[in-house]
């Protein structure tokens, strides 16, 4: 019988991190498979009993001199974002070592998850992806057209432990163009490592919360529950079109006649608001914007931060233009 082990990811840095991982943790001592806590930032003793291998490594790789470019499509609209700063080699390194470690402690097969994937949703989880292992020494789920889910996949360790020591290095990973994603970048090295694997897309992966304190390229965190009762995504920039500082809502649930903002030392009213299609865009001016807060949305309180604070080159990163 292959003997198991679920290897977790973490990075928790505040609170909200630290809470899901404890409730993921205390969720999976039902299913009855060792666990190997891999950390980036230090963990309570509190949260190290309940698993039993944690590792600590005090090295976060981040690239500082890599630019990250994120952008996409709406309605005519290419929205982009810029990233100062790479995490994704930090991930690499943690999935790779982690399954290095493992396959020195005698395991055959990993489920490698992230802290913060929906504890109710791993047993499912691993109970699928396993059967579509047998002629795979690896199965991912995807990420966009050309990527890999970074969240949860499951690896034959003995299959692939060597390959991924010898593809994952920090060298190779900043060869890679700043107009790729981590995930896409994870898919080149799998395929180029030679490692047999299947990407399935049946919808059996854990969902993810969104355990961060701030909002990057539009999307919310899960503090903002009024909002997103709204909208799924309020994108912050400079459209260099019309050389204006605007706020770009797309993708909304309901139809939104008017919204009050904050930001900073100026509220700002809009009513009447005018569509173009699924999206709307509101100006902001000349105004200097300290943060972004939304107070209303159809005479709704709403009372949310969005942005909390503004940095000097926000929108010099972050840039609409029409296409």
């Amino acid at each position: 019988m292959d003997k198991e082990i679920i290897i977790i990811l973490s990075y928790c840095d505040d609170e909200n991190k630290i809470q899901e991982l404890e409730n993921l943790l205390t969720s999976l001592k039902s299913i009855n498979i060792d666990i190997l806590l891999y950390a980036k930032y230090p963990i309570s003793f509190d949260i190290q009993k309940y698993v039993k291998f944690y590792i600590y490594e005090n090295d976060n790789p981040i690239i500082y001199d890599k630019h990250v470019l994120l952008w996409e499509l709406s309605n005519n609209k290419k929205i982009t974002h810029v990233i100062n700063y790479d995490w994704g080699y930090a991930v690499f390194d943690q999935i790779k070592k982690s399954i290095s470690i493992s396959n020195s402690l005698r395991y055959d097969i990993s489920y490698v998850i992230n802290y913060d994937v929906n504890a109710n949703e791993v047993y499912r989880f691993i109970q699928n992806i396993k059967t579509k292992l047998k002629k795979n020494h690896a199965v991912f789920y995807p990420h966009g057209q050309n990527g890999l889910l970074l969240t949860s996949m499951v690896f034959k360790i003995r299959k692939v432990h060597k390959s991924l020591n010898n593809n994952i290095n920090l060298i190779n990973y900043k060869k890679y163009d700043s107009s790729l994603v981590a995930e896409e970048i994870f898919h080149d090295i799998i395929k180029n490592a030679n490692i047999k694997y299947n990407i399935i897309n049946d919808g059996t992966n854990p969902s993810t919360s969104i355990a961060v304190t701030k909002n990057l390229y539009g999307t919310f965190n899960q503090k903002n529950y009024k909002t997103l009762k709204y909208l799924n995504r309020c994108f912050l920039g400079m459209n260099q079109t019309i050389g204006l500082k605007v706020i770009y809502v797309y993708q909304t649930i309901q139809k939104i006649k008017s919204m009050v903002i904050n930001i900073g030392d100026t509220i700002i009213e809009y009513n009447n608001i005018v569509y173009h299609g699924d999206d709307f865009e509101l100006l902001i001016s000349d105004y200097e914007v300290k943060k972004l807060e939304i107070l209303e949305i159809n005479d709704e309180k709403i009372n949310e931060v969005i942005y909390e604070k503004i940095q000097d080159n926000h929108f010099l990163l972050n840039v609409i233009n029409n296409i």
